[in-house]
């Protein structure tokens, strides 16, 4: 087959299965918008949750896990997104084995409002917790349960209904 006979063939192949494409079945939908709704005045949070990094960070290289990130999401589970509310954000870390809590951090909700950013979810709120702010790095055990709770000027604090397990102590 010479040159342009290979063309032609590739240039018939080529249209015959771009034709061959059939769409059957309803119309496809426009894909949603990435605008959230305005937040309604009447949410309160009843939920939470949150995410920690799935290794924590070593800033200061002495061989010690020193920093969680962590990404906590505020609910009220009447609205289909995370929302945004005033309040202290409290972190716990516990050794798993006795119970016992070795760190607290407490971010009050000025503190809170700086780190905020709206996401197609809605409002995240992510934090630094680094352990030596409220200890030291240097923690006898490798594993640790963080734990999370938000608090409202004068109403009950709602728990993160999950103690997440995390990686502290020595790096190597």
């Amino acid at each position: 087959m010479n040159p342009r006979q290979l063309a032609a063939s590739l240039l018939l192949t080529a249209s015959a299965a771009l034709g061959g494409c059939v769409t059957e079945g309803p119309p496809i939908k426009p894909l949603p918008s990435s605008t959230i709704p305005p937040q309604p005045a009447e949410v309160a949070v009843n939920k939470v949750v949150f995410t920690v990094a799935q290794v924590l960070e070593d800033r200061d290289r002495n061989g010690y896990y020193d920093t969680i990130s962590a990404t906590v999401y505020l609910f009220d589970t009447r609205y289909p997104y995370s929302i945004h509310a005033d309040g202290i954000f409290t972190f716990f870390l516990t050794d798993p084995e006795t119970g016992k809590q070795f760190a607290k951090w407490s971010i009050p909700s000025a503190e809170a409002a700086k780190s905020q950013s709206v996401t197609w979810t809605g409002t995240i709120y992510p934090f630094q917790l680094d352990l030596r702010e409220v200890g030291s790095d240097r923690i006898a055990i490798s594993e640790a349960l963080i734990a999370c709770t938000f608090s409202e000027p004068g109403l009950k604090p709602v728990e993160c209904g999950s103690r997440l397990t995390i990686l502290v102590g020595k790096t190597r």
